[in-house]
């Protein structure tokens, strides 16, 4: 079984501290949400309530209270400070250019951020190698939160090279691309198993004649069975000792394929310890059998209850439904609703209230604005899930 050399552990050694802190201030940066992207919400928020007439129906209200003259000249022209029109086009405008300024603005100051970031190669070694760092020191001090440590950077690795040997359709199909920064990995659908190469298998379903090698196909297994190898492992302090020497073993891999380091070192090229150290992990891997932390037993729901909360979780699916148009008239109807039950309820105390343009309006372009909104939320969020949910 090929194992990492004395010297090649120097070597791995040597280059993680070189790169701890740059890749620790990485992290925080990428972790560290830029203001201005904050604001970008809010301002398209108020855009909207400007657009259906509801930051200029209280303008009006409000301005002509503080001027003595209730018109305003403009060209010649004798324009009513209470005209829901003219706040609609004073407010309009510049809330959208507002917008319009913060998006170009956060992307270009997301982009200088990226500038200073450690490349990805880079931060995938040193996660995995952390890993190792940290359940050595622990086999050495016994303090719980170097383990805490290394399942939160383990974590993190298994984000990263979901990214590295990620799916055909990610590579080839913008539409579907990812924020890689903000990606993330669910333990409910990724937690036993990797779904890498599923082109490979799809071939190998379709055509008894597909072959690959019975290296290359061990090297699949390994990576496809990681996450069910390692993660319960870590949390619940189990075969330590195997698991650090095979996450040595991948951090040797991960190490060749940084494309800046030096290709050799002494008589052996980084190309050669790339590819025993794959070997390895592969061999030190298959030792170790697929590990889940025991469940906590679960009591059963009655069937009426199991039935009741199963058709309140597929009726509000439908508000973060992946179609958008699906996920739009959910929300549309939803605040149509609301809004039409809330009008009949101010008619019902309010008789005297008219129903005039401005209600109009608010009727038909308030749920507009909000499902428009609520959209745009929702596709935010579901861009830190793993395109597995999407």
């Amino acid at each position: 079984m090929p194992r990492v050399s004395d010297e090649n552990s120097l070597r791995l050694k040597e280059h993680f501290d070189s790169i701890k802190q740059s890749c620790r201030e990485t992290t925080e940066s990428q972790r560290t949400k830029d203001w201005v992207v904050r604001l970008q919400p809010i301002s398209f928020i108020i855009f909207a309530f400007s657009l259906v007439t509801m930051i200029p129906r209280i303008l009006s209200e409000l301005v002509p209270r503080f001027f003595k003259s209730k018109d305003l000249l403009i060209l010649g022209h004798q324009i009513p400070l209470s005209s829901v029109w003219l706040w609609w086009l004073v407010s309009t405008i510049p809330t959208l250019s507002l917008f319009v300024l913060l998006v170009k603005w956060g992307n270009a100051r997301t982009e200088r951020k990226r500038k200073s970031w450690v490349p990805e190669p880079q931060m995938r070694f040193a996660y995995c190698y952390s890993v190792v760092d940290e359940i050595s020191t622990f086999q050495t001090n016994g303090l719980q939160k170097h383990m805490d440590s290394a399942l939160n950077n383990w974590k993190e690795c298994q984000r990263l090279l979901y990214l590295m040997f990620q799916p055909f359709y990610m590579l080839h199909m913008p539409a579907v691309a990812v924020n890689r920064t903000e990606f993330t990995i669910d333990p409910t659908t990724e937690g036993r198993r990797f779904n890498f190469f599923l082109e490979v298998k799809e071939l190998k379903r379709r055509f008894s004649w597909f072959r690959v090698e019975s290296d290359t196909d061990a090297i699949l297994n390994a990576l496809a069975a990681l996450p069910s190898k390692v993660r319960d492992r870590l949390g619940d302090k189990k075969d330590l000792s195997q698991v650090c020497s095979c996450l040595l073993q991948l951090s040797g891999y991960l190490y060749s394929r940084i494309p800046d380091v030096p290709q050799s070192y002494g008589s052996e090229s980084v190309e050669e310890l790339g590819l025993k150290c794959l070997q390895g992990f592969v061999s030190e891997l298959s030792l170790l059998p697929p590990y889940a932390t025991e469940s906590k037993p679960i009591v059963p729901k009655s069937s009426l209850l199991r039935s009741v909360v199963g058709a309140a979780r597929q009726f509000s699916s439908l508000w973060v439904h992946e179609n958008t148009f699906v996920c739009f008239m959910a929300w549309w109807g939803l605040t149509e609703l609301l809004t039409l039950v809330s009008l009949r309820i101010v008619l019902h105390f309010l008789p005297g209230v008219v129903v005039d343009s401005v209600l109009v309006s608010l009727i038909v372009g308030g749920p507009l604005a909000c499902g428009v909104t609520a959209v745009t939320l929702s596709k935010q969020l579901r861009t830190k899930q793993s395109p597995e949910e999407k």
